[in-house]
């Protein structure tokens, strides 16, 4: 076969139409080389590589909290649940009025003396964590 002989990442597939790109995609992996797509397409199509279309969901990897992510296989896409309940907790106070969130990334963060007038919040693995 030419992909073989070649190299996959050496080859240009033309695919204008959406049951082609999803073909090389799924045979091929994510970043295989696609051409003659349409404008209008672009967009859909990096949908399609990133997993987040139905006709390459089963590429996706849903992990819980960040001890999942680390097993995420080469070619797929990771969705970190944490991740996304902590976005939608941060959209969820913007709209209700809170002027500012102040994410933290480490712990002991989240337990430094809260300045006059803020408050803190904290949570893990959904549960409220002790000592705020």
């Amino acid at each position: 076969m030419m992909v073989k002989a070649i190299g996959v990442e050496k080859i240009m597939f033309e695919a204008p139409e959406k049951s082609q790109q999803t073909y090389l995609i799924l045979h091929f992996g994510t970043d295989v080389n696609l051409g003659n797509i349409r404008t209008d397409d672009v967009i859909p199509l990096e949908t399609l590589r990133c997993g987040i279309r139905g006709d390459t969901f089963g590429r996706c990897r849903v992990c819980i909290g960040k001890e999942g992510a680390g097993s995420i296989l080469p070619g797929e896409m990771p969705v970190v649940i944490d991740a996304l309940r902590a976005s939608s907790t941060i959209a969820t106070a913007l709209a209700c009025g809170v002027e500012e969130i102040i994410p933290v990334t480490r712990d002991e963060d989240a337990f430094r003396p809260a300045a006059a007038g803020h408050c803190h919040s904290r949570e893990s693995g959904g549960c409220e964590a002790a000592g705020l």
